[in-house]
């Protein structure tokens, strides 16, 4: 099995790639609560590297200027200073949102 890395941006469908052996897949990210989503790239204010996804789930929105419900990551990293624990939610309208629960 080979694991493959990719980047994109909140809110934008992720298409279709196509490797250089002709195989052929479909991307998913946070969005849609992909299970396939198997852990994240953190952003370098919360200490960069990797943190594997616990749980998919949905959740309102946490930013004010929005009334959807998105989906949400649970990740087996703590919060800010250890507290809580860190998800990130992606909405088309605030990119990703990174919170703690």
């Amino acid at each position: 099995m080979n694991i493959r890395k990719y980047s994109y941006e909140a809110g934008k469908p992720n298409g279709v790639a196509v490797h250089e052996d002709g195989s052929v897949e479909t991307l998913y990210g946070v969005h849609g609560c992909n299970p396939h989503t198997k852990y994240v790239t953190l952003p370098d204010e919360y200490g960069g590297g990797q943190a594997d996804v616990v749980r998919h789930m949905k959740q309102d929105c946490p930013s004010e200027n929005c009334d959807n419900n998105h989906s949400m990551l649970l990740l087996a990293h703590p919060g800010p200073e250890g507290k809580g624990q860190l998800v990130v939610v992606e909405c088309a309208k605030n990119g990703f949102l990174w919170c703690v629960l």
